[in-house]
């Protein structure tokens, strides 16, 4: 569909409009960008693809790091379409897929080997804080709160194990009891 008439259908609009405005709330928060891809996907900056996933809605794949620090650079891919998804829009799952992506692009410019609940919870954060009128956040912090024996860095369980992403009750207390910057000061160490 091109509303708009562009030449450029709205879903690709949208989602390159939900991608900048991810990015700019970064820099505003303190974050450094992605790292660059050099000349992967055509020139240095992040790729966004849109596919028809199975299963997963995106993801965040590395293409090259450095040993020290372990930084990578990458490309994220998210669902083209969002059909057979549980979002309430399509917006919406554009507004969270893109900054939520685009958050662990972030953090690789930093440490791209942090415990899961840590990457998996600063990423649902970032989504809070770019976009707070989804629920996201809202909807994954039971599954973090269901489970307070758990110990916070240990690894994930698996595909469908959302305490990673309930995780995001963490910084999101860190930033309320600390103060704002706190979770990009805590990314600058990871390194």
């Amino acid at each position: 569909l091109d509303a708009d008439a562009t030449g450029v259908p709205d879903f690709v609009e949208e989602a390159a409009r939900r991608g900048d405005e991810s990015l700019a709330a970064f820099a505003t928060l303190g974050f450094r960008p992605p790292l660059p891809d050099g000349a992967l996907g055509g020139d240095d900056r992040l790729d966004i693809y849109l596919r028809d996933l199975a299963g997963a809605d995106g993801s965040f794949t590395a293409d090259t790091c450095a040993q020290t620090p372990f930084t990578c650079s990458g490309h994220m891919t998210i669902e083209n379409d969002f059909v057979g998804y549980s979002y309430p829009s399509v917006s919406m799952a554009l507004r969270i897929l893109t900054s939520h992506e685009l958050f662990h692009a972030v953090q690789n410019a930093y440490d791209g080997d942090q415990p899961i609940a840590w990457s998996e919870g600063t990423a649902v954060w970032a989504e809070e804080v770019v976009f707070p009128e989804q629920s996201d956040f809202e909807n994954l912090v039971a599954a973090f709160q269901a489970k307070p024996f758990r110990p916070f860095d240990r690894a994930g369980a698996g595909f469908g194990d959302l305490y990673p992403y309930g995780a995001a009750l963490w910084p999101y207390f860190l930033e309320a009891d600390v103060g704002a910057g706190v979770v990009a000061a805590a990314w600058v160490r990871c390194e």
